[in-house]
């Protein structure tokens, strides 16, 4: 691992820096790193990008239709012993 230290950042700079580390519950370390990296290497690929497009139908499912879907893929979960030994 490197060590780069910055000089010269502007007061301002640091305490925006600061304050939006806190919001992503990070280390101003991990901030910065992770800042650096999506700017200078582009997006880690080994993630997986955040969607919020399916939110509205959070707990709008009733209880009939939870069973209805939990009685169709229960055929599904279960294990065929033969083709696993």
């Amino acid at each position: 691992m490197s060590v780069i230290t910055l000089r010269g950042l502007a007061p301002e700079a640091r305490k925006r820096i600061r304050r939006d580390a806190q919001r992503s519950g990070k280390s101003m370390n991990r901030f910065l790193v992770e800042l650096i990296e999506r700017h200078v290497v582009g997006p880690r690929r080994d993630r997986f990008p955040e969607h919020d497009d399916l939110d509205d139908l959070i707990g709008s499912m009733s209880q009939g239709d939870a069973d209805a879907i939990e009685s169709a893929v229960a055929e599904q979960r279960t294990i065929e012993g033969d083709l696993w030994s």
